[in-house]
């Protein structure tokens, strides 16, 4: 099976194409050692079209909106302008951590999904594309990356995984004044004042704020609780991302540490509507037990568990558990399986890959359509800088606001832009379904 994975990598980084217009340059050719799962060490991860939003707020977590006719945004440094020249072609580099210890399946996915976009999506002048994917490991120097021939000569960087590896492709995007897209990290503080810089996935922040938002709108209960599985552990840190809505909107809410003490029958007695928060995105025991417990406490009540995104993909999870306890997550590129586009995407990957597309390989298609979006921009010689937001909508539906500071003064100065787009799923029937 891992032999399988890489011929089918080996064999996708060949065919990623936009019918003529796309050409692919193979990567370096892969050691065929397997490579074994671990946890992540970061924190939580139709018609195609694309319009400028012009909205003048703040977004769903906060974050300032610059209006169109505030005061400017401040790009760092004059060296950072691109310089506006036409461009017969656009060079990708597509940096890939295929040897650096995690899951291998879920970048072929990604690559598969990149692929079969670039083959069925058609091409015009204006999106030629010449895309180099290659393997960087572990390696997060901004001079050694620099040093590799793709990355050097490239127009649009994607990829990246460890903070200090984004980090380190951010310094040579921004060094280069050219769009650099990161994929999977969802780090709050990779980047100060970086225009170029895309983080796709929303931060941890984002999907704790908009759970709590939805339901101190949606689900008023008569008792919250955020259940961290230690006052020391990860999770802890989401206590503010809660508290502080909760709070403002007087929500009736108590936090609980661990399993062990906690009598839930007696907690739950004087209270019907009940929503219990685990904001846990790794340890499934915790979270398995912590279900249990719940669904044999809640007796006639109205119980609600809200969870993270990473609950939607665990394999081997106990769905019975996700069905009785009214689970909520917040999903960041959710797809509706039942949209005809989908359908034929569904189709369409089966037939050329002989298995079914997963959340990654839907993911690699968004991500084909929106560097083509971002490549005609620089065709044209001009740069790619949505200064209020951009909001794409393809297989998922995407919406970049600037996260915006004002060092030492008013004059507000472009950190960089972040994906906030984020839908809230809940299971039942066997399967997520979107309610907002």
């Amino acid at each position: 099976m891992r032999l399988r994975s890489f011929i089918v990598l080996a064999i996708t980084l060949i065919l990623v194409s936009c019918k003529s217009t796309t050409r692919v340059v193979y990567p370096e050719k892969k050691d065929k050692t397997s490579i074994p799962e671990i946890k992540n060490p970061e924190r939580p991860d139709s018609t195609h079209h694309s319009k400028i939003v012009k909205q003048n707020k703040k977004d769903s977590v906060g974050n300032e909106v610059i209006k169109p006719d505030a005061n400017p945004v401040v790009i760092p440094t004059e060296k950072t302008k691109p310089n506006k020249h036409l461009k017969n072609n656009i060079k990708v580099a597509v940096a890939l951590p295929m040897k650096g210890g995690y899951d291998v399946s879920r970048f072929v996915e990604f690559v598969n999904g990149m692929s079969l976009a670039g083959s069925l999506s058609g091409g015009t002048s204006t999106d030629r594309l010449d895309i180099h994917f290659m393997d960087i490991g572990n390696d997060n120097s901004a001079e050694k990356l620099a040093s590799i021939k793709a990355i050097l000569d490239a127009d649009i960087i994607l990829g990246g995984y460890q903070t200090s590896q984004v980090k380190a492709l951010a310094e040579i995007a921004l060094s280069k004044a050219i769009p650099y897209i990161s994929l999977w990290n969802s780090s709050d503080d990779i980047v100060n004042h970086n225009p170029y810089f895309f983080q796709m996935k929303p931060s941890l922040e984002a999907y704790c704020s908009n759970m709590a938002s939805y339901i101190t709108k949606q689900l008023r209960p008569d008792l919250t609780i955020i259940l961290l599985e230690g006052k020391n552990t990860k999770d802890a840190s989401t206590i503010d991302y809660f508290s502080n809505i909760y709070q403002k909107e007087r929500i009736n809410f108590k936090v609980v540490y661990g399993l062990g003490s906690v009598d839930w029958q007696t907690l739950f007695m004087n209270y019907n509507r009940i929503v219990v928060n685990i904001p846990n995105w790794d340890e499934r025991q915790f979270v398995k037990k912590a279900l249990k417990q719940l669904i044999e406490a809640k007796k006639n009540k109205n119980l609600t568990v809200t969870g993270m995104p990473q609950w939607a993909s665990w394999d081997q999870a106990d769905f019975t558990l996700f069905e009785n306890c009214g689970l909520l997550v917040p999903i960041a590129t959710s797809v509706d399986l039942n949209a005809p586009e989908v359908i034929i995407f569904q189709k369409n990957y089966f037939e050329k890959y002989g298995t079914w597309p997963t959340s990654e390989s839907f993911y690699g298609n968004d991500i084909l359509y929106l560097i083509k979006t971002i490549s005609s921009n620089l065709m044209k010689g001009d740069s790619f800088e949505p200064v209020n937001g951009y909001f794409a909508k393809y297989l998922s539906s995407y919406e970049f606001r600037p996260v915006v500071t004002r060092p030492g003064g008013e004059v507000p100065q472009l950190s960089y832009y972040r994906n906030q787009s984020i839908t809230i799923e809940k299971f039942e029937g066997g399967r997520f379904v979107t309610v907002r």
